[in-house]
């Protein structure tokens, strides 16, 4: 035992430890604690989000050890998935507007933005139609070659959809000089949420400021199969309304599929591998569908 848990142990006096993924919960005869490794910027960040009204993170309440920090073990509440990942989007929101500011950049910020996606969807294009053309003259396929060749034409207006966006987006931000940045918690999942009497962001580790819609990327990316998104997309807006420039950008950031890479002999992970691009692809065609055909009926 090293001399911060020795210190940490003769304190609290825990009846025992139980590990939990990175962290240790301490059970003592008055609470329990959580004990995790020290993260220099947790207690800077939970400092900036307190000056700016936002106290929805655990307080820590032992930060004098050189290699861990002791916060208290909150109790979740048993709720529905979606009215959690509802709860979640509306604090991740709150947090958003509330550590918003406009920061000053020139064009070469929005150039990388584009230019990334844009070779990010050139290759992608290449690369699906490559795979397409060598599994196509082959005399016989396997099922999910069979599968990749049936949604390949969906895969690639995907990709066409996702290019012919960012260059309208590029259009909007051509003549901006600052960008919207908040606090972003930069690892939202329903994992890192607790509802209890009060609502808990938890894991501010890879926590940064940057445009708010990378917070909503990745949460989308990690929770899309797991719920109904369009509502806590929904209550998300409410509480924080992406612009029009930024909403574009989520939809684009969504929306561009990921590298598809077979295995060599495993025909069942393959056709898993499939199966879940084609559900990804068509879960964020239901989700995004809507807004542009909202556009359209407002024309």
């Amino acid at each position: 035992m090293n001399n911060d848990l020795k210190i940490i142990n003769d304190i609290y006096k825990p009846l025992k430890y139980t590990l939990k993924g990175k962290v240790k919960i301490l059970s003592t005869n008055d609470k329990d604690l959580v004990i995790k490794e020290k993260n220099p910027i947790i207690s800077d960040r939970y400092k900036y989000l307190s000056s700016r009204g936002f106290n929805n993170f655990v307080p820590l309440i032992d930060t004098d050890r050189s290699n861990y920090d002791v916060f208290p073990f909150i109790y979740e509440n048993n709720i529905p998935k979606e009215q959690k990942a509802n709860e979640l989007s509306r604090v991740a929101a709150i947090m958003h507007a509330k550590t918003s500011y406009n920061k000053e950049v020139d064009q070469s910020t929005y150039d990388d933005i584009y230019n990334n996606i844009i070779n990010n969807c050139d290759y992608l294009k290449e690369y699906y139609s490559t795979l397409y053309d060598n599994l196509f003259h082959l005399t016989y396929h396997r099922p999910h070659e069979i599968l990749f060749l049936d949604y390949y034409s969906k895969i690639n207006n995907t990709i066409l959809f996702c290019k012919s966006e960012i260059e309208i987006w590029y259009q909007m931000v051509s003549e901006k000089k600052n960008q919207r940045v908040s606090l972003i918690h930069n690892d939202l999942c329903l994992d890192h949420f607790i509802k209890a009497d009060d609502d808990y962001l938890i894991s501010f580790d890879k926590s940064k400021f940057d445009t708010p819609v990378l917070d909503m990327v990745k949460f989308y990316k990690k929770e899309y199969n797991n719920l109904d998104f369009s509502e806590v997309l929904k209550t998300y807006l409410y509480h924080f309304n992406f612009n029009e420039d930024e909403l574009k950008l989520f939809f684009v950031l969504i929306s561009l599929p990921d590298e598809l890479v077979f295995e060599e002999s495993n025909n069942l992970k393959n056709l898993e591998k499939i199966y879940n691009l084609c559900n990804y692809i068509n879960k964020t065609e239901n989700l995004v569908g809507p807004y542009y055909f909202n556009d359209k009926e407002e024309e």
